[in-house]
């Protein structure tokens, strides 16, 4: 292969690593001892949560974090006082929410959420969700 050819790989490798970077969603990660963190949200696996932070991957256990903010801002008292122990409580952009389980991550613009339900599972798109409450919030 000529040094052309490497560099010009090479190039779009370095053009497709960036728009995937780009491409997740920036999120505000707020954990259960009252902490917080900003990055875009990347996976979620058997180990944790994945956040890309300053370039770098950090993974949170899900016992951890508290919730995932998509848009930013004070979460408000009253959606914390929806909150149950032993559920995931989502918060979606068209002003409705429901219960379920978060187990699966996947995609990248919009990421795919899959949420296990009573009666199923439902796939959403980042794009729709609000925030989503893991654990109970440490104010």
């Amino acid at each position: 292969m000529s040094k052309r050819s490497i560099l010009v790989l090479l190039a779009m490798v370095c053009a497709t690593m960036t728009a995937v970077l780009a491409a997740a969603p920036r999120v505000t990660i707020y954990f259960t001892d009252g902490d917080d963190e900003v990055g875009r949200l990347v996976d979620m696996g058997g180990a944790g949560l994945t956040v890309r932070v300053d370039g770098e991957d950090e993974v949170y256990p899900l016992a951890d974090v508290a919730a995932i903010d998509f848009v930013g801002g004070d979460i408000p008292d009253a959606e914390i006082d929806l909150f149950k122990p032993g559920q995931h409580l989502f918060f979606l952009r068209n002003n409705t929410y429901f219960y379920g389980r978060m187990v699966d991550i996947g995609g990248n613009d919009p990421l795919r959420i899959t949420v296990r339900l009573r009666n199923g599972s439902r796939v959403i798109s980042s794009n729709e969700i609000r925030r989503i409450l893991l654990n109970e919030l440490d104010e």
